[in-house]
């Protein structure tokens, strides 16, 4: 399996202010290794992006749910794992008053 990536341009979507873009991405994600173990993981929902158009920039949401799939440390015997996770960031439209570091990358 190979990995996937998603690439959004904020531009791109020329939202106005108050406007919304959502959408569901397929990604499939490379095997994460923990303790020397191998676990697969899998994203039956893929992942779900939002995008809000706020004054002064764009409201960005990104949220999964994973499935984890190897062996238990202690028994090895198969295991599941489902981890949910959600962020959200603020992405700015004009650099100017925003500190280096407070600028998501564009």
């Amino acid at each position: 399996m190979t990995p996937s990536s998603i690439h959004l341009d904020l531009d791109d979507l020329a939202l106005r202010g108050g406007e919304d873009f959502e959408r569901n991405y397929p990604l499939e994600l490379a095997p994460v290794v923990l303790g020397g173990q191998t676990y697969q993981v899998l994203l039956p929902g893929g992942v779900d992006v939002s995008v809000h158009r706020a004054a002064g920039g764009y409201l960005v949401t990104v949220s999964a749910a994973a499935n984890f799939y190897g062996p238990c440390s202690r028994c090895l015997r198969e295991v599941v794992l489902r981890v949910t996770t959600e962020e959200e960031e603020f992405v700015p439209t004009s650099k100017e008053g925003w500190d280096e570091a407070e600028l998501a990358r564009r």
